[in-house]
C-alpha cells in the first residue's frame, strides 16, 4: 500500500491555489453580473426613452385630436348659425308667400271686376268704330276686338293685358277725338272708277271729309253713300270744308265756321 506524505508548504500552495481559482471564478461572475446589470440598466434607459417618445407622440397625437375637435365644433357652430339663418330666411319667405297670395288674391278679383265691367263698354267703343268714320277704322277695330276677346280669357294674365290695352285704347281713342289731322291720299269714287288726289281733313271722330287737289269735288264721309262719300254737299257745306281745309294749312287764319258732321248713324247734322 502506497503512503503519499505531504509537505506543509505543498498544503499552502494547494489552498493557495484554489482561493486563486475560486476568486477567479467569483471575479468573472461579478464582472459576468455587472456586464448583465449594466445591460439592464441600457435596456432600462432605452425604454425610457421609448416610453418618454411614446408619451410625446401622444402628446402630439391629443393635441392634433384637440384641435380637429375645436375646428369641427367651429364647423358645428357654423352649420348651426346658418341653420337658425336659414329657418329664419324660410319664416320671412313664408310670409312674404302669404302676403303675396293674399295680394295676388286680391289682384285677381280686381282683374275679374274690371275685366267684367270693361267688356261691355269694350264691344260698344267698337260698335261706334265701325259705324264711325273710316280713319284707320280697321286697325282701331281690331285692337278693339283684341280687347272685346282677351276680356272674356280664362287666363287672367291675358284679361289684365286685355284690361290695359283696353285702356290703351281708349286713351287713344280720346286723343284722336281732340285733335285734327290733315293728310293727302287717293279718293275712289263711281265704285272705283274715278280715282281724285285729294287733301283729307279729321275733325275729331265726328268729321272726315276731302277736298281734291283743284278743288272741284269736295266730299263729306256718309256710310250712306254708295262710295262712302256725299259729293252733293249744297255750297255752303261745301265751302266750309274748304275753309277748314285752308285754316289747316295756313291759308287763313284761325276762326270759328260750321262744318258738316260725318254722323256714326247714316244721317248727316251740321257742327259748329
Amino acid at each position: 500500500m502506497f503512503t503519499a506524505v505531504t509537505h506543509p508548504w505543498a498544503r499552502v500552495s494547494i489552498t493557495l491555489v484554489l482561493c486563486l481559482a475560486t476568486g477567479v471564478a467569483r471575479a468573472d461572475e461579478a464582472a459576468d453580473v455587472a456586464r448583465r446589470i449594466e445591460q439592464a440598466v441600457r435596456e432600462l434607459h432605452a425604454l425610457r426613452e421609448q416610453r418618454a417618445a411614446a408619451a410625446e407622440r401622444h402628446r402630439d397625437a391629443t393635441a392634433e385630436l384637440d384641435r380637429q375637435i375645436d375646428r369641427l365644433q367651429q364647423d358645428v357652430d357654423r352649420v348651426r348659425e346658418r341653420v337658425v339663418k336659414a329657418r329664419d330666411e324660410v319664416r320671412t319667405l313664408e310670409r312674404h308667400k302669404t302676403d303675396t297670395q293674399v295680394a295676388t288674391a286680391a289682384i285677381k278679383s280686381r282683374i275679374d271686376r274690371v275685366a267684367g265691367a270693361v267688356e261691355p263698354a269694350a264691344t260698344s267703343v267698337d260698335g261706334r268704330i265701325t259705324a264711325g268714320i273710316p280713319f284707320e277704322r280697321d286697325t282701331r277695330s281690331a285692337r278693339a276686338k283684341e280687347a272685346t276677346t282677351g276680356l272674356g280669357a280664362e287666363d287672367r294674365a291675358l284679361r289684365a293685358r286685355a284690361v290695359a290695352g283696353y285702356f290703351t285704347l281708349i286713351a287713344d281713342e280720346l286723343k284722336y277725338g281732340n285733335t285734327v289731322a290733315l293728310w293727302n291720299d287717293e279718293v275712289l269714287l263711281d265704285g272705283g272708277a274715278r280715282k281724285l288726289n285729294a287733301y283729307h281733313i279729321r275733325l275729331g271722330l265726328v268729321t272726315q271729309a276731302f277736298v281734291s287737289e283743284d278743288r272741284t269735288t269736295v266730299g263729306l264721309y256718309d256710310r250712306a253713300a254708295a262710295d262712302g262719300w256725299n259729293t252733293s254737299l249744297d255750297a255752303p257745306q261745301r265751302q266750309s270744308v274748304i275753309d277748314a281745309l285752308e285754316i289747316m294749312q295756313a291759308q287763313r287764319p284761325p276762326r270759328l265756321i260750321a262744318v258738316p258732321m260725318s254722323a256714326a248713324e247714316p244721317s248727316a247734322g251740321v257742327s259748329k
